[in-house]
């Protein structure tokens, strides 16, 4: 497929010695963010007797999201020992649901682990898939080796599961939902503000917004990998 050509576009003017950085855009869309710096937080050009001098941009239609989901792969389907807090005396407390991976059996690859954010509390857990195919319409989410104790999870709330389900030339990626403390793929869309977290302030992400259907910076309870 013939890539999408460059296009120029001006700018309003800014003052002089005002650090512009132009962030990424989205594909197609041909949507700019741009940062100013300005010693007195006052909007470039509104400063009294403001020296201001052109700028002009090139906008590559052809900018590739740093996390997306080009295709799947089978998750590792052995897992990792459990490991509890070595601080608690869970045989001091109440009773807890397990103590040991042995006492999970009512699924795939149980493992007893501890369960914030209450201290010193456990809960059994499984796998919920092995690939793709075993989630429907949303992404079987893997740990990240056959040691890692941590289980294989469908993203609930997903509306992609690789970058051809968001049509052509387009992304699948991983955002953070401040509603759940959880992680969903979601296709980009023309009317996103950011691409990726790095154009996004300290302390936020680039995450979609389901009230609006669009991507845009934000904070998240939890931040894709």
């Amino acid at each position: 497929m013939k890539r999408p050509s460059a296009r120029r576009h001006s700018l309003a003017c800014y003052p002089k010695g005002v650090a512009l950085r132009f962030r990424r855009v989205v594909p197609a869309a041909f949507v700019v963010v741009a940062c100013t710096e300005t010693p007195s937080s006052v909007p470039p050009c509104n400063q009294p007797d403001a020296a201001c001098v052109p700028y002009t941009m090139v906008i590559d239609a052809g900018t590739t999201p740093a996390k997306h989901r080009p295709s799947s792969s089978p998750c590792p389907s052995l897992r990792g020992p459990g490991a509890l807090t070595a601080a608690c005396d869970y045989d001091a407390g109440p009773a807890v649901p397990c103590l040991h991976d042995s006492d999970c059996t009512a699924g795939i690859n149980g493992r007893c682990l501890p369960a914030p954010p209450v201290a010193c509390d456990t809960a059994c857990s499984y796998d919920q898939c092995q690939q793709d195919s075993d989630c429907g319409h949303v992404p079987c989410n893997c740990r990240g080796s056959a040691t890692d104790s941590a289980a294989n999870v469908c993203l609930v709330g997903s509306d992609c599961q690789v970058d051809t389900d968001c049509g052509s030339g387009g992304y699948c990626s991983p955002s953070g939902m401040a509603g759940s403390c959880s992680i969903a793929y979601f296709c980009h869309t023309p009317g996103d503000k950011c691409m990726d977290d790095s154009d996004c302030p300290d302390a936020e992400g680039c995450n979609f917004d389901p009230s609006v259907s669009f991507w845009s910076c934000s904070p998240a309870c939890a931040q894709p990998p």
